[in-house]
């Protein structure tokens, strides 16, 4: 009887865990594999990089009216204005526009690193809680390794 318990449980824990590494790979899924648009990801990186959207606008030299448009109503700058929005924003004409981002990989790392935060900020606290547990259990796995 005691083994059968003992079975029980070995199978209760073994299930729950792979309930548990099942519910993180799809939240990781849902945030990581969600495709951006033009204008979720300028807003974010207004956001990132501690502008308003007025100091934003007036340093990319567009009219804040102008800027709304770009971020409400699906539409893309023009080429010049473009750049001129990536370089206020320390990133690439080809990042905003397409989500493809950095051939350096150094910029590569410190854009996934930022994506990273980006993404763990718009989670709620639930979610963080589980993904702070699911990074202490995988950093314990692995590093026992």
């Amino acid at each position: 009887m005691v083994f059968i318990c003992n079975c029980i449980q070995i199978i209760y824990l073994f299930t729950n865990k792979i309930k548990f590494y099942l519910s993180f790979f799809v939240i990781f899924i849902n945030i990581l594999d969600k495709e951006t648009s033009f204008k979720e990801r300028l807003e974010s990186e207004i956001e990132y990089n501690g502008f308003s959207k007025t100091d934003f606008a007036y340093k990319a030299g567009i009219s804040l009216a102008t800027l709304n448009m770009y971020l409400y109503k699906n539409s893309i700058p023009a080429a010049d204005t473009a750049v001129k929005m990536a370089e206020v924003l320390n990133t690439t004409v080809e990042y905003l526009v397409t989500g493809r981002n950095f051939k350096n990989k150094s910029n590569q790392y410190e854009w996934k690193k930022n994506e990273l935060l980006r993404l763990l900020n718009s989670l709620d606290e639930q979610n963080i809680t589980f993904l702070l547990e699911v990074t202490k259990l995988h950093k314990k796995i692995f590093d026992d390794d």
